[in-house]
């Protein structure tokens, strides 16, 4: 989904009062064949919206769904226009953010979970679940492990939910926590899951980073495996015993080939994002601020790539390192949304 500004002026730039437009963005879907490794932009536009100093979250799974979640402070200084008759887009107001929601296509159901940035709510995980006319508010609270005190006083950003995949009636929830005492710095990754009124966390080994100070991470799911991104791919094979959460090699390299170029034009930071469709995981990363490149990796191999250069306005994809397609990017392109299949993730803010 590529996002158009129409407040976009070609040749110069805005003025002071043309600034304090309302920012307007049209949606249009784009489609990547990597059997021809040909890319197309539909005609009509998926919807578009108008923001008055407001940030909603977008959430889609490459189907037919598209949810935007806002608060009540901003839900009236968000307005959808103009939605494609064959999908459904739809604005959902939650009081309280941060949090990420569940919200697929082949379901009407919404999950919501959130948490509460107050001391006396630390540690607890807020759930609100939504099908049709029934409403159901549920909260989780962190387990101590062996070893660790979950809501030390310490924790700077004491926990975040990252991701969540399933059903009202089982899901699983990824969150993390992180804690800064006397020069150190911890994180921990821990994965409920939910059936009903039973709750079963795992804490998952191997971490050694973290995922939510600093630019955060990005993540993604495919088959029965979540993948996280920082500078790097990780991976946590949820049939593993124990759980545990491994680099990810077969992204790890094709980041390795352009770190180098990558680290020197954006100041030694480096974000990669993340997507995935059918049996397709995507990987991006930013090659400069005007530069990107995305793969396209199944069963562990490298399928295509494209490469956005914005300084240019093209697309230029590749199929084994053969160019066969190019493409202007619409005027006005102001960014990219990848859909992320079967779950809800954090970093979901519409560019």
């Amino acid at each position: 989904m590529i996002f158009i500004d129409e407040n976009f002026i070609p040749g110069r730039e805005p003025t002071e009062a043309e600034l304090q437009r309302p920012d307007r963005k049209k949606a249009i879907l784009g489609f990547w064949d990597l059997e021809t490794g040909k890319v197309s932009f539909a005609e009509k536009p998926l919807f578009r919206i108008e923001m008055i100093s407001a940030s909603p979250d977008m959430y889609w799974d490459g189907g037919r769904r598209v949810v935007l979640t806002t608060t009540p402070y901003e839900a009236s200084s968000v307005i959808i226009k103009d939605p494609h008759p064959k999908y459904a887009v739809e604005k959902i107001i939650f009081p309280a953010r941060p949090g990420i929601t569940l919200a697929l296509s082949n379901s009407s159901a919404v999950i919501n979970v959130s948490i509460r940035e107050v001391p006396e709510e630390r540690g607890k995980i807020f759930v609100e679940i939504r099908q049709k006319d029934d409403v159901r508010k549920t909260t989780l609270k962190i387990p101590p492990f062996p070893g660790e005190d979950p809501y030390p006083p310490h924790i700077f950003m004491p926990f975040a939910p990252l991701l969540i995949s399933g059903s009202p009636e089982n899901y699983n929830l990824l969150i993390t926590y992180e804690c800064s005492f006397q020069g150190k710095h911890g994180a921990s990754l821990l994965l409920a899951n939910v059936r009903g009124d039973k709750v079963n966390w795992k804490k998952v080994e191997g971490v050694k980073r973290g995922y939510i100070a600093g630019a955060g991470s990005q993540q993604a799911i495919l088959g029965k495996s979540i993948y996280l991104a920082t500078d790097i791919v990780e991976v946590i094979n949820l049939e593993s015993k124990p759980l545990a959460i491994k680099d990810y090699k077969p992204a790890n390299e094709l980041v390795r080939q352009v770190e180098d170029k990558a680290l020197r034009a954006l100041e030694g930071s480096l974000q990669l994002s993340l997507g995935s469709f059918g049996n397709t995981l995507l990987v991006g990363a930013p090659l400069s601020s005007e530069e990107h490149v995305i793969w396209a990796i199944q069963d562990n191999q490298c399928q295509g790539k494209m490469y956005i250069d914005r300084k240019q306005q093209k697309i230029m994809v590749y199929r084994k390192n053969i160019l066969t397609d190019e493409k202007p990017l619409p005027e006005g392109s102001c960014g990219l949304r990848w859909p992320t299949q079967d779950c809800g993730t954090l970093w979901n803010y519409i560019p």
